[in-house]
């Protein structure tokens, strides 16, 4: 499995597996803490996509970013449902999990930005939350700060994260670009207020 557990005082965590056709959920529940204190929760995850121009929207359960020469652009999508009554955003990690098998197996960039266009459609790009160079080998775990993406996520001014990278040229030797890879799960660690 992937992801963490946030902490002690937890009402529940969702942690996502990869499965061999997709992203999985399972769900683990904690004591409740008092109603005052922020509670800690993983949002779940409605649908991680591919949107891929040439074949305008498909995925095989896994979100892919870069360019192949046969797939074209590709744009990993992510869409969460927040925690039920959260009424603000105190903090929020994403966690992804990088599929071994697709694209080099260095590191690849990362650059994680809000949409609020709708699911299965081409995401509009819209703010960049996060964004790290070189940072997750092949089969590993990048963990991104996206306060900023929850709480635009809760107001309802995007809809979805999108991982893109702009390269449109591909590696030498090779049909895809420098950082196309596939995610194949993925956690929103949020802590939030009601």
């Amino acid at each position: 499995m992937y992801g963490h557990v946030p902490g002690a005082n937890n009402t529940g965590v969702l942690i996502l597996s990869a499965a061999s056709r997709g992203l999985t959920r399972d769900v683990v529940q904690h004591s409740s803490q008092a109603a005052s204190t922020p509670e800690y929760l993983s949002a779940t995850l409605t649908g991680a996509l591919g949107w891929i121009s040439t074949k305008r929207g498909w995925s095989d359960g896994v979100a892919y970013q870069g360019y192949t020469t046969g797939k074209g652009e590709c744009y990993g999508c992510f869409r969460f449902a927040l925690p039920s009554g959260a009424q603000s955003i105190v903090s929020a990690t994403l966690t992804l999990h990088r599929k071994s098998s697709t694209g080099k197996g260095a590191p690849v960039d990362i650059h994680l930005y809000g949409s609020a266009t709708a699911w299965g459609s081409r995401p509009a790009l819209g703010t960049q939350y996060a964004s790290r160079a070189d940072a997750v080998l092949a089969g590993n775990t990048v963990t991104l700060d996206v306060t900023a993406a929850a709480q635009a996520l809760l107001s309802g001014s995007i809809a979805q994260l999108v991982a893109y990278e702009g390269d449109g040229s591909t590696m030498s030797g090779q049909v895809y670009s420098t950082d196309y890879c596939a995610w194949d799960a993925a956690t929103l660690d949020v802590t939030y207020t009601t």
